[in-house]
């Protein structure tokens, strides 16, 4: 109970002594006005009386039937209501002038705890929610109707952002993305928004039940290493990458086909090794110069097994841009009965074809 009070306590003590713009001051105004209006409202009249002897006495009375009272208890209330009135049209228009659009991706896992966007709401205020629920296609933890999850996450996608993002600024707004779908949509979800906006990205804790953001998280000196030894010069090259479990080309199998190899990995494999904001903008750059590379070198298609965060696929898929060459993100299986742990994939930036399921 104490515990309660603290909480609700620092809440209203921080929100009273936060900076002072025209908006929080009108709310206090606001507040201020309508708690003397409607406590005056409550009653309609009052008597204090201190009797200091047997037959003396002082009394105070404040009554709304005089007319003087009346109007300023009147008046206090509607100047309250006007105030709260100004203060939400000036929110509004800050909103506007620096919206969020909060992207909740939910794929094999579904966090019931805590929704993405009541997270980042608390940290970044108001904002527009886009909610893409694939969970329907799985099917004991495997995606079973992977092209009707690509298609509804892409239509989905697609259809209410164009329609946010035509009601907001936008060079000022900010989308914030988490969620846990499969590598390739996430990686495919990430190549079609693109580098247009400025994006805040997600991860759930699975320890705490909780959603994080990144640029919430410090960073470490354990960054990915490129190892291009096995690279050659070939049409289609393979990129592994093991960031947050190994990738390795036992796992591949048939699918590396004499391919020219690049090897990304990290010092050391954990499931969140790649949860700070300033680790995953560094290797982005380094992302780009590795399909930059083989854009030059004359490679036509790369075909990418990736096993890390969600954050981290949607952060690369962003990367690909027209002038790199055709890339197919693949899908790992534990129980695959091919000769690979990867049946299928998401081949997309094709000149002229929409993003499209592989089978191996």
């Amino acid at each position: 109970m104490i515990g309660s009070f603290k909480y609700y306590f620092n809440k209203v003590f921080n929100w009273y002594f936060k900076p002072k713009t025209l908006e929080n001051r009108l709310w206090k105004l606001a507040l201020l006005l309508l708690s003397t209006g409607i406590g005056g409202g409550l009653y309609s009249a009052i008597n204090v009386t201190w009797n200091y002897s047997e037959s003396q006495s002082i009394s105070a009375e404040y009554s709304t039937q005089d007319s003087v009272t009346a109007i300023i208890t009147y008046a206090a209330f509607l100047f309250g209501v006007l105030s709260a009135f100004l203060a939400s049209y000036l929110g509004f228009k800050r909103e506007r002038r620096n919206p969020n659009i909060f992207i909740e991706h939910i794929g094999l896992r579904y966090p019931k705890n805590q929704s993405l966007t009541e997270a980042s709401k608390k940290k970044t205020g108001l904002g527009s929610s886009l909610f893409i629920d694939i969970s329907n296609y799985y099917d004991q933890g495997l995606l079973v109707s992977n092209k009707k999850a690509l298609d509804y996450s892409l239509a989905c996608f697609k259809n209410t952002f164009t329609n946010l993002m035509r009601n907001a600024d936008t060079g000022n707004v900010t989308l914030h993305y988490g969620g846990t779908p499969s590598v390739p949509i996430g990686f495919v979800l990430g190549h079609s928004i693109g580098n247009i906006s400025k994006v805040s990205l997600w991860d759930f804790n699975r320890d705490k039940s909780e959603w994080y953001a990144l640029e919430d998280v410090p960073s470490d000196s354990k960054t990915p290493i490129i190892n291009w030894e096995d690279y050659r010069k070939t049409e289609e090259v393979c990129l592994l990458m093991g960031i947050s479990f190994e990738v390795t080309r036992r796992q591949v199998g048939s699918l590396l086909n004499g391919r020219g190899i690049v090897s990304v990995s990290m010092p050391e494999v954990k499931y969140d090794s790649m949860s700070s904001l300033e680790k995953v903008e560094g290797f982005q750059q380094e992302f780009r110069e590795i399909l930059k590379k083989l854009n030059t070198d004359g490679v036509k298609r790369v075909h990418i097994f990736c096993a890390a965060q969600s954050s981290f696929n949607f952060s690369m898929g962003r990367q690909v841009e027209r002038n790199h060459p055709e890339c197919i993100v693949y899908e790992y299986v534990n129980n695959s009965g091919n000769n690979t742990h990867y049946p299928w994939g998401v081949l997309f930036n094709v000149r002229g074809q929409e993003p499209s399921i592989i089978e191996t």
